[in-house]
């Protein structure tokens, strides 16, 4: 467990904030208040454009826990951390309209698992799960 002791379990059907990059999104939820040092905990749903080495060139939509200190964003990622794999899409051409479509696809696919009690998503909204160990 955390070393955060807030209890409540947030959700992805809150509307994320959603950060714009050049070739892909992020769906942003705050999922507790910061900590005493500062650090507030965050799902992110990486939605991406990349040429798969096995797949090719698709839309693939990626689950991680973060946390975030004013400007200062660390991601939660590694072998040993894990993420989850919540769509993936061929798209031989990178088009943004179709990124953005994708990605509310994407996140209504979170939400209906998160509804289901998916564990391997639900961990990502209780900030005091192992996936936000400080």
């Amino acid at each position: 467990m955390s070393q955060n002791q807030e209890t409540r379990t947030y959700s992805p059907a809150d509307e994320p904030e959603l950060d714009h990059r050049d070739r892909g999104l992020t769906a942003i939820w705050d999922i507790s208040t910061a900590n005493p040092e500062g650090w507030t905990f965050q799902a992110h749903l990486q939605v991406d454009h990349w040429d798969h080495p096995f797949k090719g060139k698709q839309y693939m939509a990626v689950l991680i826990a973060s946390s975030r200190n004013g400007a200062v964003e660390r991601p939660k990622i590694g072998a040993t951390d894990g993420e989850v794999i919540i769509a993936e899409q061929s798209a031989p051409r990178f088009n943004r309209s179709a990124l953005a479509t994708f990605c509310t696809q994407a996140v209504e696919t979170l939400r209906l698992r998160f509804a289901e009690g998916d564990q391997e998503v639900t961990a990502y909204f209780d900030s005091t799960s192992d996936k936000h160990d400080a």
